[in-house]
C-alpha cells in the first residue's frame, strides 16, 4: 500500500509595495494612499512604507499602523526593501531615486488646468521608465506621454461615510433646528475651492437654510470667511459621515479637480450634490448616462448656485439614488485596490 506523499509548496513571495506622497495631510491624494495601503492584499502584498517629507502629519499615525513612514533623509533603506514604487507629487523624482532599479509607477491626481500639478507631473516624467497612471480619464492628460497612461479609478472608504454620532445629534451640536436646510462644503480651504463663493451663497439662501464648511485652513482664508449665525466654519475631519447625515446638499464649486474624493462620498452617503462642469463631471456623464448631481458651469454666478443649492433637495432621488448605485459599484477603496492589484500584476 503505498502512502500519499504530503507536498509541501514553498511561500509565494509577496511584492513589496512602496508609496512616496509629498505629505500625509488631510487631502484627497493622501487619503488616496492610505486606502491603498488599507485594502491592497496583504496575502500578495506587502507594504514597505511610506515615504515624504513630514512623517508627523495629521494621517501619520494611521499610516503608521500599517507601515513604516520613511522620510527623504532614508531614501536608501526605503527602496533597499521595495519591489515597485507608486508616487504621486513628487518633483524631484528622479534626482532622489537614481538607485532605485525596480518598477516606478507615477500617479495624476490632477486635472490639465492645474498648473502646478502640470509641472510636478512633467518633472517626475523625467524618470526612465516610469509608467503613468490617472485617477480618472482626463487626470492622465496632465502627463507629456498620455498615450501611454492607464486610467484606474479613485475609490473611497465605506465606513468614512458611515456617521457615528447620526443627523439630530450632530445638529443639536452645531445649534442647527431639526428641521433647518443644510448646505454642506468639505475640503481645504484653498483658492481654487473657492470656499467663499459657497459662503456667499449660504447667506442669500432662505432663512431656513444653514451652510457648514470644514477643511483644513492653510493659507488663512478661512479668517476672511463673512461670519454669520447661519454659516458655521469647522476643522477638517478624518470622517465625514456625521457632517454628510446632517446634510441635505453637499456643494464642490472647485475650478478643477481630477476625480474628488469628498464628492464621492457624498453619492456613496446618498446626500443630493452640487458641483460644477469640470472634465471629470463630462466623464461622469459619458461613463454613466446622466449627471448624478446638480451640474453647474466652472464660472457659475451666485444667483446659479443658490438656485441649485435650493433645488437638488427637492428632486430627491432623482440624482441620490442613482449615484448611490453607481459610487458602490465603481468607486469604492476595496474596488480601487482591486484594480491596483491586477494592474501590478498579483
Amino acid at each position: 500500500m503505498s502512502r500519499r506523499r504530503n507536498i509541501i509548496r514553498p511561500a509565494q513571495k509577496k511584492l513589496r509595495v512602496g508609496f512616496v506622497s509629498p505629505g500625509l495631510g488631510i487631502g484627497g491624494a493622501e487619503r488616496w494612499v492610505l486606502s491603498l495601503i488599507k485594502y491592497l492584499d496583504p496575502t500578495k502584498i506587502e507594504i514597505s512604507g511610506v515615504l515624504s517629507w513630514c512623517v508627523t502629519d495629521p494621517l501619520s499615525p494611521e499610516a503608521n499602523k500599517y507601515c513604516p513612514l520613511y522620510g527623504p533623509w532614508q531614501v536608501e533603506e526605503f527602496i533597499a526593501n521595495t519591489d515597485t514604487i507608486i508616487a504621486w507629487g513628487w518633483e524631484g523624482l528622479p534626482e532622489l531615486f537614481t538607485n532605485f532599479k525596480g518598477r516606478m509607477i507615477g500617479v495624476s491626481h490632477a486635472s490639465p488646468v492645474q498648473g502646478w500639478h502640470c509641472r510636478v507631473c512633467a518633472k517626475m516624467e523625467n524618470f526612465p521608465g516610469i509608467e503613468l497612471v490617472g485617477v480618472s480619464k482626463r487626470s492622465l492628460d496632465v502627463w507629456q506621454t498620455a498615450h501611454t497612461g492607464v486610467y484606474i479609478p479613485n475609490g473611497v472608504e465605506c465606513d468614512r461615510v458611515c456617521p457615528r454620532k447620526g443627523r439630530s445629534k450632530i445638529r443639536e451640536e452645531l445649534s442647527i433646528p431639526p428641521d433647518a436646510k443644510v448646505a454642506l462644503f468639505v475640503g481645504r480651504l484653498a483658492p481654487e475651492k473657492r470656499p467663499e463663493k459657497f459662503a456667499e451663497a449660504v447667506l442669500s439662501l432662505p432663512d431656513n437654510w444653514y451652510g457648514i464648511i470644514a477643511g483644513s485652513d492653510i493659507q488663512g482664508i478661512g479668517r476672511k470667511l463673512p461670519v454669520h449665525h447661519s454659516l458655521k466654519l469647522l476643522p477638517a475631519v478624518q470622517s465625514p459621515g456625521d457632517l454628510l447625515a446632517a446634510s441635505d446638499v453637499f456643494v464642490l464649486p472647485s475650478t478643477s479637480e481630477a476625480h474628488p474624493l469628498a464628492l464621492t462620498e457624498a453619492w456613496l452617503a446618498g446626500v443630493a450634490t452640487v458641483y460644477c462642469d469640470w472634465p471629470f463631471a463630462q466623464q461622469i456623464r459619458e461613463d454613466h448616462g446622466s449627471d448624478l448631481g446638480w451640474v453647474i458651469p466652472v464660472d457659475f454666478d451666485q444667483k446659479q448656485l443658490v438656485e441649485a443649492i435650493t433645488t437638488v433637495p427637492v428632486l430627491g432621488s432623482r440624482f441620490t439614488e442613482k449615484a448611490r448605485h453607481i459610487a458602490w459599484d465603481n468607486y469604492t477603496a476595496p474596488a480601487m485596490a482591486a484594480r491596483w492589484e491586477a494592474y501590478l500584476g498579483v
